[in-house]
């Protein structure tokens, strides 16, 4: 699951590196954008009078001028585009994809063939909520073919007004000639209104709605222009939505606050407007519907390369079985360099570990000696404290154990006259007799090491 999860990502970072060439008509030019991850790296113009039969003499003129990418994402902004929101009842997921096919013409009150693509908004308990795209099939083969006979193919076909232009809520002016729509998105949410040059306080009236609805006080708002709209027409519609914002900032009260909108556009002329179209241009990765393509590109499998595919199936699977062996034993040896790693890192608490369990058991047997010959003799804690009495210096006792009747002193001294002094302290401190027992210098420290023997008394045979 870890290797797969990984390889979903590489995927996803490669399609999100790979160059994407976008084409799109407007104010009488055929537009081609190469871009990459929100980037424009170049840009080709061809003249375009909107008449599809010339779309073939204009893709070879972008291609005379530089365009090198073969496969096309098609960016439908044209006047034939139609859109509709709509609820569908409860079914299941098959059911609503066939009900996709065969719903195109009943929604949009049409009897020419239409393709359409849908996005879904929501799926609850009450049913779907579908956002719907559709353009005549005759435009979109149109578009299709000139591509095709220019020695290029049209893979994707986005409608431009399922494409959000920033990730908050914010409101968006698709211009067209003669009417507008006018958009307000938030996440899945989806409201529009057309309008009019002619229709005074509507775009105010929409817009105050539904900030006044999800509690918002400003917003932004971009234009697009869309096939038919060019300079001139732009022109209007900033001064009309201009207007329009000017109302909406008046409604305010003193209670409530003014509404503000910004324009996220620039009022050159010519500038202004290819800026806005270059805007959608750049988040067309982000595009939520796809419309259905007619021709498309050569099936996958056929009759021809059907062996062919089943050996690259075969490559993918050995490659696939051969990443997940090598993830596998990069996964066991870094498992096993860290349990080493782990192991070396505690050897010396292991090492600590064992002196301390070892000076335990040594205190519990001088314990037990010492509670014995307690019980023997109960003056041994006196004993003990007249022999730390008065200890010579440079005499360290490192253990006291029992030997039969006898006691056995260990210990380390700095020099023989120091032994020589605690030997005798030792015989006034307990009497008895005390023998030195063995002694020996360590080269390395330069500590005379002893063994002291102690006996209670000192037994002598009768002359």
């Amino acid at each position: 699951m870890e290797l797969m999860n990984r390889i979903r990502e590489r995927v996803a970072a490669w399609q999100k590196k790979r160059v994407r060439t976008v084409v799109f008509p407007l104010a009488g030019k055929l537009c081609a954008v190469e871009t990459v991850e929100g980037k424009r790296l170049g840009q080709w113009q061809a003249d375009y009078d909107g008449d599809t039969p010339n779309l073939k003499e204009c893709f070879l003129s972008l291609k005379a001028a530089g365009l090198r990418e073969k496969k096309l994402w098609l960016l439908v902004n044209a006047d034939s585009l139609r859109w509709s929101r709509k609820r569908y009842p409860q079914m299941t997921e098959e059911e609503f994809a066939e009900s996709m096919e065969w719903e195109a013409d009943r929604v949009f009150h049409t009897e020419e063939a239409i393709a359409m693509g849908h996005r879904v908004l929501s799926h609850d308990e009450e049913g779907w909520e579908a956002l719907l795209h559709a353009l005549p099939r005759v435009d979109l083969g149109a578009w299709e073919m000139g591509a095709h006979e220019a020695g290029l193919t049209i893979t994707r076909a986005f409608p431009v007004t399922d494409i959000p232009l920033q990730e908050g809520p914010h409101f968006i002016l698709y211009m067209r000639r003669r009417s507008a729509m006018l958009l307000f998105r938030r996440g899945d949410l989806w409201e529009s209104r057309i309008l009019h040059l002619a229709d005074e306080g509507k775009a105010s009236l929409f817009m105050g709605r539904q900030m006044d609805l999800y509690g918002l006080s400003s917003l932004p708002c971009f234009l697009v222009p869309l096939e038919s709209c060019g300079t001139k027409e732009r022109t209007a519609w900033l001064s009309y939505l201009e207007k329009e914002l000017t109302l909406l900032a008046a409604e305010g009260t003193e209670v409530e606050g003014s509404k503000a909108v910004m324009l996220e556009t620039e009022h050159l002329e010519e500038g202004g407007y290819w800026d806005d179209a270059m805007r959608v241009v750049l988040a067309v990765s982000h595009a939520g519907t796809a419309l259905p393509l007619l021709m498309g590109e050569r099936p996958f499998l056929t009759e021809e390369n059907r062996k062919l595919r089943i050996a690259q199936g075969a490559c993918a699977l050995g490659t696939a079985f051969f990443l997940f062996s090598c993830a596998s034993f990069l996964s066991a040896y870094r498992e096993d360099k860290a349990q080493m790693a782990e192991n070396e890192a505690l050897a010396p608490l292991k090492v600590k570990r064992a002196e301390m369990k070892k000076a335990s058991e040594e205190e519990e047997a001088l314990l037990a000696m010492l509670k014995e010959e307690e019980a023997k003799d109960p003056h041994w804690e006196q004993r003990l404290v007249l022999l730390a009495d008065g200890m010579p210096q440079g005499v360290v006792l490192s253990e006291i154990s029992a030997e039969g009747e006898d006691v056995l002193l260990k210990g380390t001294s700095q020099k023989t006259t120091d032994l020589s002094n605690f030997t005798s302290h030792l015989t006034r401190a307990w009497g008895g007799l005390t023998e030195l027992k063995s002694r020996k210098k360590n080269a390395r420290t330069g500590l005379f090491e002893f063994t002291v023997r102690w006996k209670k008394e000192m037994t002598r045979k009768s002359p």
